[in-house]
């Protein structure tokens, strides 16, 4: 799926003045296109024999008449940009950069279509107890309503606190129905049209404000006000409240759902109306069940602070005092929901996440609760602090048209703008690609990574020295600059830098850099505004995006920004890796047993056989080698259990494509130095001893990588990490297969020079026996499959 919600971009108003550079290129083509038209006017009134003349003085002729009607220049005829890129550009001062001319290309001959779009939270305000006068507070839930944001505040007595987001403004809190009947405890609340539910857990209520007049007003109450009482009236301890256009839902303490119908909220029926319905909530007691409900036109969702999910048919419920069960229950699924416009629902994850669906996709899901988001929200900025935040855990959450809020588990409130990004492609000529080159770049826009010296505080801060492995060369773009990544170990050249919005297919080119040192970062002033065209990277047009001058900071997800080359094999090379590993190196050292501080020289010889592991796993040889393993291999791939039929045991077909995917989407890879013999894995953890930081050039047993990467999965007695079987087997001889056909990324020791190393810089010697190339009489068995087999 590509990107949700499908709408073009708000039109510029006409007289801007605001510059669009990228579509300079576009502009002097129009230009060109209109001199030419121009042309062909006067020679169809004044040169009617143009056609008897040569060619040569066909030429002159159009020379002269462009130079005539003013095209393409000033008036003076001359053209300092005609048909060539934009100058070279680096790290300079904006005013020193030469920006060309803009003209937009007319609709009607190279219209744009919208190709997607997708909303952000842009800078968010964080509400404390402060805010609201008070010394503590105890936000439990919150709700949107237009701009209000309304939190239960779940002290006794309890109280709706009321913040405009709009006026940044506290407005008058609700303390309770009356005077003489306050809030109990309240630690639930939800917004539904505009009629405000409460669940006042100790008062044994549900109240309902009517919210369409300037203040909250009060309608009545579902319950009795007391836990004892006529069984289809009363609530005892509503704990969680719903409510949509047919009904109102509250959980209480009796391990029940009490349905009430909304014709039912009525002044008249204060405190007296009776119960529709009853839904089975099993394992939910007690006054501490922390379960939330949200309710869609046809479906209730029962959430639990674990992610337990279940969910409940309430398109058409039938009176009953039968308790109704739900008709489906899934483990770790979100701990909170919130139906939204436009038949959306949004499920907080545990994890911080909130994802955002379309319901009729929800509706066609039949082996799980939730399908593939549509939405997604994670970051967002802090007013006046660039530093990007991620969201914890919300307790609770609410969506509005505008606005994002979520409680964290630190009691702040965090209210962020919702903005709408949009992306149109073009058809037609292709605007000018930005041209870097490395010399210009100023030298405090450069920087070097895991250079010897470097703290091992920083060597080991994820924060500053991480990647993806297959984005070695990545590229990070803000509202003032791209900044760009090398974890190459050698330097790289001729470049373009690609980029495609979030959630988009459609790769387009931000720039054109010279060269790139190994280990480096360097930062490109280069501004990516509203409007300005970008060339397709597949040549079909260009790619334009709307609504970034809204936000006041980029999110690091909002585009996708890797480096490719046409002519660098070694780019090319780095381009094959398919696994999205997270790479970064542990803080291991001494007091946590076998292992040694890493150190920059042991850390760039890392990157360097963690890129050749990750190239390996990537190559067809080795999906070959997956998917025929009783062909290739001689036996099946096994588990934990053993070479044995059963579960655990020997691989069925279907197990193939799943674990396939596992090695190749594993979240991330913890590297360091072990002294343990061989090396260290399990979890995140992959650490292998000092010998192999130089002998893997040539004949070492290279497998072990394979071995200590597959303790992931399994233990010795495994294909997992069993010497003789699986995946260290498959590792080391496709080392040595690609080794000998000179393949591998990096295949010389002289690019780090590690074995040159000075002695006291390292855990152990250099073994010079360790470092002869393997003999050539020596051929293992996947080399002698593949010559008998070539792919």
């Amino acid at each position: 799926m590509l990107l949700a919600k499908l709408s073009p971009p708000a039109p510029k108003p006409q007289g801007s003045e605001e510059a669009d550079t990228g579509s300079s290129q576009l502009g002097i083509f129009v230009i060109r296109m209109r001199c030419t038209k121009i042309f062909k006017n006067n020679l169809s009134e004044d040169h009617k024999g143009i056609k008897t003349m040569s060619g040569i003085k066909k030429i002159l002729l159009l020379a002269l008449a462009i130079t005539l009607t003013g095209c393409l220049g000033s008036g003076s005829g001359t053209d300092s940009n005609s048909g060539s890129s934009p100058p070279p550009i680096g790290g300079l001062p904006e005013n020193d950069q030469v920006e060309p001319p803009v003209e937009t290309l007319p609709p009607d001959q190279h219209p744009v279509t919208p190709s997607g779009s997708l909303r952000l939270l842009d800078t968010a305000q964080t509400l404390a107890a402060a805010d609201f006068g008070l010394e503590d507070w105890a936000p439990r839930a919150v709700a949107l309503h237009g701009n209000t944001v309304y939190i239960a505040n779940d002290r006794n007595p309890g109280s709706v606190l009321r913040y405009n987001q709009a006026t940044e403004q506290v407005l008058d809190k609700i303390d309770g129905i009356s005077a003489s009947e306050g809030f109990n405890k309240l630690p639930d609340l939800t917004v539904h049209g505009d009629r405000l539910y409460t669940s006042s857990l100790s008062s044994n209520r549900v109240d309902i404000f009517d919210l369409s007049g300037a203040s909250p007003a009060f309608i009545m109450s579902l319950g009795t006000g007391s836990w004892a009482g006529a069984s289809d009236k009363v609530l005892v301890h509503p704990m969680a409240v719903a409510a949509n256009d047919k009904y109102v839902f509250a959980a209480d303490t009796h391990q029940r759902i009490s349905v009430w119908q909304q014709g039912d909220v009525l002044p008249e029926k204060h405190k007296q109306a009776v119960k529709h319905a009853y839904l089975e909530l099993t394992d939910c007691s007690s006054i501490w069940c922390s379960v939330k409900l949200e309710a869609t036109p046809t479906r209730l969702y029962a959430s639990f602070d674990n992610g337990k999910t279940l969910v409940y048919d309430v398109a058409e419920l039938a009176r009953s005092t039968t308790l109704i069960k739900p008709i489906q229950q899934q483990a770790s699924v979100a701990n909170a929901y919130v139906a939204g416009g436009n038949a959306s629902l949004y499920a907080a994850r545990t994890s911080g996440t909130i994802d955002g669906f379309a319901t009729s996709e929800i509706l066609a899901e039949p082996n799980s609760i939730l399908g593939r988001p549509h939405e997604q929200f994670v970051h967002y900025f802090k007013r006046g602090d660039p530093a990007e935040q991620k969201l914890g855990k919300s307790r609770d959450f609410a969506v509005g048209t505008n606005l994002l809020a979520s409680i964290q588990g630190d009691n702040r409130v965090v209210v962020a703008p919702l903005r709408e990004i949009s992306e149109e492609s073009g058809s037609g000529a292709q605007p000018a690609v930005r041209q870097y080159r490395l010399d210009a770049i100023a030298t405090h826009q450069q920087a070097t990574m895991l250079r010897d010296g470097e703290p091992w505080e920083t060597l080991t801060d994820p924060a500053l020295r991480s990647f993806r492995i297959d984005r070695i060369l990545s590229g990070k773009a803000s509202k003032t600059g791209i900044e760009l990544s090398s974890y190459s170990a050698v330097p790289v050249t001729d470049l373009e830098i690609q980029a495609r919005f979030k959630g988009s297919q459609n790769w387009f080119l931000l720039g054109h850099l010279d060269r790139l040192p190994a280990f480096s970062t360097i930062r490109l002033q280069a501004d990516i505004r509203d409007g300005e065209a970008f060339a397709r990277v597949d040549g079909q047009g260009f790619v334009r995006l709307s609504g970034l001058e809204h936000l006041e900071y980029y999110p690091s997800d909002l585009l996708d920004v890797r480096l490719a080359s046409k002519t660098d094999k070694h780019v090319q090379k780095l381009s094959e890796i398919k696994p999205t590993w997270k790479i970064l190196f542990g803080k291991y050292s001494r007091a946590d047993g076998a292992w040694e501080k890493i150190t920059p020289v042991y850390a760039r010889e890392w990157v360097i056989m963690i890129t050749n592991f990750a190239w390996i796993l990537s190559s067809p040889e080795f999906e070959h080698l997956w998917f025929n393993h009783q062909k290739v291999m001689g036996h099946e791939f096994f588990g934990n259990a053993g070479r044995v039929e059963g579960p655990g045991g020997f691989f069925k077909p279907e197990d193939y494509p799943r674990y396939f995917r596992a090695i190749m989407n594993r979240a991330q890879l913890r590297l360091g130095v072990t002294t343990i013999g061989g090396g260290l894995g399990g979890g995140d953890v992959l650490g292998i001893d000092t010998w192999f930081f130089y002998s893997h050039y040539f004949n070492a047993d290279i497998g072990v990588i394979g071995h200590e990467f597959g303790h992931h999965w399994g233990s010795h007695g495994s294909a997992w990490a069993n010497a003789g079987w699986g995946l260290q087997l498959a590792n080391l001889q496709l080392h040595q297969y690609f080794q000998r056909k000179k393949q591998l990324p990096y295949m010389d020791p002289d690019v780090n020079k590690f074995h040159l190393t000075p002695r006291e810089e390292l855990y152990n010697g250099i073994a010079e026996s360790m470092r002869k190339p393997r003999p050539d009489s020596h051929v293992n068995p996947l080399e002698r499959y593949f010559a008998a087999n070539p792919l």
